[in-house]
């Protein structure tokens, strides 16, 4: 199975849900020109923040730090640690 963008641009799935996000998929699956980005699975669920409910991205990584986008205050500011290359 192959997934893909219509044509040929770059597309970005934000991905809120953390592991949740899951594919099923019998054998192979290739992504072609699709950015999976999870930075926004940080946010905490028991808090219900709208950040989990809008459909674009609200934080983002500037300068090393994890910074909100605008519009959402207080959203991304949930790690006790800055994350790595592994982590």
């Amino acid at each position: 199975m192959i997934i893909t963008s219509d044509d040929g641009s770059q597309v970005t799935i934000v991905n809120k849900i953390r592991d949740k996000l899951s594919f099923n998929v019998g054998a192979g699956l290739i992504f072609e020109n699709i950015i999976i980005d999870s930075l926004d699975s940080i946010v905490d669920y028991e808090k219900k923040d709208p950040c989990l409910y809008s459909p674009v991205r609200c934080c983002k990584i500037e300068n090393e730090e994890i910074l909100e986008e605008s519009g959402n205050p207080g959203s991304c500011t949930v790690l006790s640690r800055k994350p790595t290359e592994n982590c």
